[in-house]
């Protein structure tokens, strides 16, 4: 029998059976799945259907969307089981489809094993798909199964934002931020070069989400990294362990001794200057205060640079929640009573951990990487073993036409 032809009506027989014997589930599903989408994704499903039976069949296109929404389901129950808000999967033609959240990954941990429960289910629904070649012996499932571990294996490479650029991005930044930060402009160079070389255009909007992701993370850690700094400037002025709700505190406290006229009993470093003549009022001696709490805040984040003349500059990016205390010539008493309240900007920015991403521990980290290699080499070998199938390849072009 020549390995290239079509397989024989009794092979076809299994397949319809097993539709039949299938069928009533998946169009359940599929009623609840549809019932449980807005306008919009179902637009998008619309077109994306659309646009993949018109490149190929429209029977290729239903088992196209099935195994991008059962990859993204895996997504989705990983976001849900860390608590993460969801607003869905939306499939976008031409591209593929995304499970959005509307919450930030609370670790890298959690953005490790969410990335890589996508490829996981995937991988389960080829696993699947090529159990069903085994019970029919029809060499079309052989062939989609070969196709869904290709399509899975191209999610697993380390190009941000693909699922296993996620996973090597994690698991860098679990090493060190500039670690992090290296691959992700490796990732950008790397697909730029893919791009260029093998002229492949998906790989464009690719580097550009991944420079959006790099710009990001880089805000992100610049945003934790001054916080960090004003807590120590403000801990070692006042005295304090450089905690927030310990810096606010002992804030509070001088604050609150200053309002009520008690200056000679406490003096914290950041009172060791008198820069008033004369009468020094409570008022005064608050919004002094005020102002040497923003002056401490400030000079922790001021970094000096040597230009090519010897002479310094000093670079640096002012939070807008550092610019704290009114003029000393401003005897607007409100504005000065005010400035260190409970809900001030400067509280508001020490309390503000949700830029805050713990990483990984180093036995976490590795066992990532181990899981993200394995799940690799398990798609190749199930990719291997399909191109072992008799006729499988021209099973799939038939399919496809």
């Amino acid at each position: 029998m020549d390995a290239t032809a079509p397989s024989p009506a009794p092979k076809r027989a299994g397949f319809i059976a097993l539709f039949i014997k299938l069928g009533g589930k998946f169009i359940s599903l599929l009623l609840k799945l549809v019932k449980g989408l807005k306008a919009g994704k179902i637009a998008l499903a619309g077109g994306s259907f659309a646009a993949y039976a018109l490149l190929f069949s429209w029977e290729f296109a239903l088992v196209l969307i099935a195994s991008l929404l059962f990859h993204e389901m895996g997504h989705m129950w990983a976001m849900r089981r860390y608590g993460m808000k969801t607003k869905g999967i939306y499939l976008i033609p031409f591209l593929g489809a995304a499970a959005v959240a509307e919450d930030r990954f609370p670790s890298r941990k959690a953005e490790t094993v969410i990335a890589l429960m996508g490829p996981l289910w995937g991988f389960a629904m080829a696993t699947a798909t090529f159990g069903a070649y085994f019970a029919t012996e029809e060499p079309l499932f052989a062939a989609l199964a070969g196709w869904m571990a290709m399509l899975n294996l191209f999610n697993l490479l380390p190009i941000n934002p693909l699922d296993g650029g996620r996973v090597m991005k994690s698991i860098a930044y679990s090493v060190s931020s500039r670690l992090g930060t290296l691959f992700l402009w490796f990732g950008i160079a790397a697909g730029f070069y893919a791009a260029w070389h093998f002229r492949i255009a998906l790989l464009w909007l690719l580097i550009i989400a991944g420079v959006i992701e790099l710009l990001g993370e880089h805000r992100r850690i610049r945003r934790v990294q001054d916080r960090e700094k004003v807590l120590a400037a403000l801990g070692a002025a006042l005295g304090v362990p450089a905690e927030p709700e310990t810096v606010i505190a002992r804030i509070a406290l001088v604050h609150g001794h200053l309002s009520e006229g008690v200056t000679g009993t406490y003096q914290p470093a950041l009172l060791d200057k008198n820069p008033y003549t004369g009468s020094f009022s409570p008022r005064e001696w608050m919004t002094y205060f005020v102002a040497r709490i923003e002056g401490a805040a400030k000079r922790a984040l001021i970094t000096r640079r040597k230009l090519l003349g010897g002479a310094e500059y000093h670079a640096t990016y002012i939070p807008p929640e550092l610019w704290l205390a009114p003029s000393p010539h401003d005897r607007d008493r409100e504005k000065a009573d005010r400035s260190l309240d409970d809900d001030s900007p400067l509280f508001a920015f020490l309390r503000d951990s949700k830029d805050s991403m713990p990483t990984m521990r180093p036995a976490e980290t590795a066992l990532g990487f181990l899981a993200y290699a394995g799940l690799a080499v398990a798609l190749i070998a199930l990719m291997f073993a399909v191109s072992h199938v008799p006729a499988a390849e021209a099973a799939l072009s038939v399919f496809m036409d």
